[in-house]
């Protein structure tokens, strides 16, 4: 315990520092919302908006994409009416189509869902994942299909004044 003189001491201290707490504009506040509770005044009104007529929109949704499953990179047709090996003009080329396609590494192929990617390295270092679909090499390739240690392409190349398609297998090393 502590003697006397330091009880008061720690006394006064303590009164002090609870004094200090106290605020006088408090007590106003403390008057100011008792009268709000009392008389709160008129409630405001509000307009209220009018809801436009709407029609009714048909929905099939089988005929529809599931919003869950990613979209084919490029469902059309690749090639242009009338010649199957001419590749499709207008279309925009893909990242990995900037590079001979044995600048290209298959590094790995993943199956998530049942959907597979094929991982390919970039003369940068740089790891892409690609689907059936999308497109890699400088002659137009197009992935037709991916196994747990090949990819499968059909390239459209200019062969004596005539586009010829070319089927090329790249494998895991």
């Amino acid at each position: 315990m502590l003697s006397g003189g330091a009880g008061r001491l720690v006394s006064l201290v303590a009164w002090v520092l609870l004094a200090g707490c106290s605020d006088p504009r408090l007590a106003e506040f403390d008057r100011r919302l008792a009268a709000l509770r009392e008389d709160p005044g008129a409630v405001p009104s509000f307009e209220s908006l009018a809801i436009p007529e709407s029609g009714v929109v048909e929905y099939r949704p089988s005929e529809k994409r599931s919003p869950f499953r990613p979209e084919a990179p490029d469902a059309s047709p690749d090639a242009s009416a009338g010649s199957p090996g001419v590749p499709r003009a207008g279309r925009q080329r893909e990242r990995l189509e900037a590079y001979a396609l044995d600048a290209l590494d298959l590094v790995g192929t993943l199956t998530m869902r049942g959907e597979s990617s094929a991982l390919f390295r970039e003369p940068g270092g740089r790891v892409r994942r690609l689907r059936v679909g999308h497109h890699l090499g400088r002659d137009h390739g197009r992935i037709l299909s991916i196994t747990s240690t090949s990819v499968l392409l059909v390239e459209r190349v200019m062969v004596q004044g005539d586009w010829v398609q070319r089927h090329r297998e790249l494998t895991l090393e």
